[in-house]
This record gives structure tokens, C-alpha cells and sequence, in this order.
């Protein structure tokens, strides 16, 4: 379930968009977002909290990007993410956490089809154009050659993306759990990622996993 204070809670169940949530969101998100008429929050656990997003906020969209879960918790595993997602420092629980999010938001894009879109990351890589063609319609854009070229952009970032958007789109993270094997095949396992098989023959880890 999704929680909100009760003034935001109430408004919601009373089928009123926006209210106390949407102004203190806006306020704490003021200084990124500044004069920009829209802006982009891409907090994993906001996929939580997808139906709240949804009813308070009636002109958002939510992307709904899907990475192969093998190269998404190594990522996610080498970072510090111990204080807003501690199911990242525990295998199990990361590949447990990331099956309850898929069924989520597949539920959800059914029952708001124009307004949570999926796109997955190997096939936004592999063919750029194609695979954002649905989420530009949804926004009313058409596509233009400099959307790829955000990586120029002079937008504050404030993730642990900061480095990759300031590259051009490229393939360096597909298949990246592989530059861990064999050490992260013990890892990967209790994830529940589905590996290729004789994957844990792979070339010795450059970075050691660190343990759970």
C-alpha cells in the first residue's frame, strides 16, 4: 500500500488531485527544477509509491524503465545505497524486491495505460528512435536527432547517474555483471537473475563484490 499523510491522503480518497503532497513536492524539488516546465524524478522507490504519483499529479507520466536484473543489482550492490534502499546490501531480498516492483507496475499499466509507459533499457540502446517513438507520443513530442544528444546538456543531476548522462547513449552497461565473474556467481544466484549458461566460467572479477 501506498502511504500519505492524511491531508494528502483524504484529498486522494475524496478524488481531489494535487493538495498538500503536490505543494511540498514542488517546494523540495524547486531548486532542480527551477523555471523548467517539466523535470524528471528518478528515485528508484518512487515505483512504490507509482499510484499516488498518478492521482495527485494528473499531467504526469511515469516511465517505467526495465534494466536485465543481473546488471541492475550489481549496480545497484556496488553503491551506497544502504539508507534509502537497504534490500540493496542483501541478494535475496534485492531480487525479491525487484520481482514485487515488475508485477507492480505491470498491474498498474493496465490499469493506466497512457500514463505508465515501459521501455527497456537493452532495446533503448540498441535502437534509440524505435524504442522512444511510444514515450515521445505520450509526452506529444516528435522526434528530433538532438534528443541524442542530452549528454550536452547543462542540467543539474544529483543521482549516481551524474557520470553517464554526461556520455553519449552506448552498450558499456550491458552485460557489465560480467566483469564480476566468477565472483558475483554466488551473488547472482541468490538475485535470481537468469545467467547464460556456463556464465560462471566468466573472466575474474576487476572489482570484488563487496559482501552483504
Amino acid at each position: 500500500a501506498t502511504v500519505a499523510t492524511r491531508p494528502a491522503r483524504d484529498a486522494l480518497l475524496a478524488g481531489r488531485g494535487g493538495g498538500p503532497f503536490a505543494d511540498w513536492y514542488r517546494a523540495a524539488t524547486q531548486d532542480l527544477a527551477l523555471d523548467a516546465r517539466v523535470s524528471v524524478d528518478k528515485l528508484p522507490e518512487n515505483a512504490e509509491h507509482v499510484g499516488l504519483i498518478l492521482a495527485t499529479f494528473p499531467d504526469a507520466l511515469v516511465l517505467h524503465i526495465e534494466r536485465d536484473l543481473a546488471d541492475s543489482a550489481v549496480s545497484m550492490h556496488l553503491r551506497d545505497f544502504e539508507f534509502s534502499a537497504p534490500y540493496a546490501c542483501d541478494p535475496v531480498a534485492l531480487g525479491g524486491y525487484a520481482r514485487l516492483l515488475m508485477g507492480h507496475l505491470a498491474r498498474l499499466r493496465s490499469r493506466a495505460p497512457g500514463r505508465v509507459l515501459h521501455l527497456r533499457f537493452e532495446d533503448l540502446v540498441a535502437a534509440p528512435r524505435e524504442a522512444l517513438a511510444p514515450v515521445l507520443s505520450a509526452l506529444g513530442l516528435s522526434w528530433e536527432e538532438q534528443v541524442l544528444s542530452f549528454w550536452r546538456g547543462q542540467q543539474q543531476v544529483a543521482t549516481f547517474s551524474a557520470q553517464q548522462v554526461r556520455s553519449p547513449l552506448n552498450a558499456r552497461g550491458r552485460g557489465a555483471w560480467r566483469r564480476f565473474m566468477p565472483a558475483a556467481a554466488g551473488f547472482l544466484q541468490e538475485v535470481g537473475a537468469v545467467l547464460p549458461p556456463a556464465a560462471e566460467r566468466g573472466t575474474t572479477a576487476a572489482v570484488a563484490i563487496r559482501p552483504a
